[in-house]
This record gives C-alpha cells, structure tokens and sequence, in this order.
C-alpha cells in the first residue's frame, strides 16, 4: 500500500488559512460587528443586534482557493428590545 501522508500534508499546507490571515479575517469581522452595533444603535435604538459565527469558521474546516480567497460567516439576528 502507497504511504500518501507526505502529499496530504503538503496539500493541506497549501489549502489552509494561515494565521496572518486569519487574524485579519477575525480583525476584519470585528470590526464590522462594531459597525452595525453602532449603527442600529444611532439610527434604530430599538434594535439589538446579535451575532454567531457559522459556516466552515465555526466547523475549523476553513480553506483558501488557488487564488488566495478565503471567507468567514457570521450570521447576524435581530431582536426587538421590549
């Protein structure tokens, strides 16, 4: 039988997302969350937004394509504030 763990390993190499990236994915999503927070609050008090990673972020199966790109998911909800 063919031992193929060298080329996995190289593979998954080559797909994952690497921590400087990922950091700035994380940066990134932070930051937009301040955003609409700040938004709903000026504009529409009543609201309250809320937030949930989903998607290959949440499942730590997150890949980048060939050509570098790579996504988070973060779902966003809305409850009215009684």
């Amino acid at each position: 039988m063919a031992d193929c763990h060298n080329l996995f390993a190289e593979y998954r190499d080559e797909i994952s997302i690497g921590s400087t990236k990922k950091n700035r994915m994380i940066s990134s999503k932070d930051s937009l969350r301040r955003r609409i927070r700040k938004w709903f609050k000026d504009n529409h008090p009543e609201y309250e937004p809320k937030f949930y990673i989903q998607g290959s972020h949440k499942m730590k199966s997150g890949i980048r394509t060939k050509e570098d790109i790579c996504d988070l998911d973060d779902g966003i909800y809305f409850f009215q504030k009684t």
